[in-house]
């Protein structure tokens, strides 16, 4: 990403991630869409946006309860998987932004794993819908 469009995100983190988080669309599985319109959620995807945008060189994670995961529409979890998820947050060269959320997986697993498993899923998910959003021209996404 130019050194120019970092800073201006750097410089207005707080002011974009409001916008973003307003604007922000949810892909579900199934291939619908939803604005992320849940108070949790939006809190939740603000916050995590003012981060990333802070920092706008390297993908942005957050660790969430399930109770706040299940505020994104489209995300049920699974009830014999772990009891946390983690939203992933990345950006393109021109400052694209999408973001991702995953349940970790079986508790039994090792913690470790589990957890990076988790974190790499949604890294990935978001990346997705970034080479998504490329090829329809859509704004601000992410997926639970």
């Amino acid at each position: 990403m130019r050194r120019a469009i970092r800073a201006y995100f750097r410089k207005n983190a707080a002011a974009l991630a409001e916008r973003f988080a307003d604007k922000s669309i949810v892909y579900g599985k199934g291939g619908g869409h939803f604005r992320a319109s849940d108070d949790g959620a939006v809190r939740i995807v603000r916050a995590a946006f003012e981060k990333h945008f802070a920092n706008i060189s390297r993908p942005t994670v957050v660790k969430l309860t399930m109770e706040d995961a299940r505020c994104f529409p489209g995300f049920q979890g699974h009830p014999d998987a772990g009891d946390v998820a983690w939203l992933v947050v990345v950006s393109d060269s021109s400052g694209e932004t999408a973001y991702g959320v995953v349940q970790e997986g079986c508790p039994t697993l090792d913690r470790q794993i589990r957890e990076g498993f988790a974190k790499a899923r949604a890294q990935q998910t978001a990346c997705e819908i970034l080479l998504e959003m490329r090829r329809l021209d859509r704004p601000t996404a992410g997926s639970a």
